[in-house]
């Protein structure tokens, strides 16, 4: 048995979605996070949502007004819920095929968001 069974035994690492290669080194609720982020939000988060997702697609460069208005979206979640309701918004963004991405570098420095 090689040094590498020996430590980290024999199994394939997987993504947490059953594909192989990739650890899953998230926390477990923020795995639940995006397991959750398939059904709609409360109807104020969802509509936040929603608008990141059409300005994330409308933006041009950032800095322009769309991407400041994310940023401004992102302060206003944080008011609102923190740390925690930007990642489920964040994650409800990627799950309506928003760019989430983007939207995490809108929010760069907003509270505890580093993107």
């Amino acid at each position: 048995m090689s040094w590498l069974k020996k430590l980290f035994g024999g199994g394939v690492a997987s993504r947490g979605d059953g594909g192989p290669g990739v650890v899953d080194l998230r926390s477990n609720e923020e795995r639940q996070m995006a397991r959750d982020a398939t059904r709609a939000l409360t109807s104020g988060d969802e509509n936040a949502a929603r608008s990141l997702c059409r300005l994330a697609g409308e933006s041009q460069k950032m800095a322009d007004a769309k991407f400041n208005e994310m940023t401004r979206i992102g302060e206003q979640l944080y008011a609102k819920g923190g740390h925690a309701l930007m990642q489920r918004v964040c994650y409800r963004v990627r799950a309506l095929g928003g760019s989430h991405t983007y939207v995490s570098t809108a929010w760069d420095g907003v509270g505890e968001w580093m993107d």
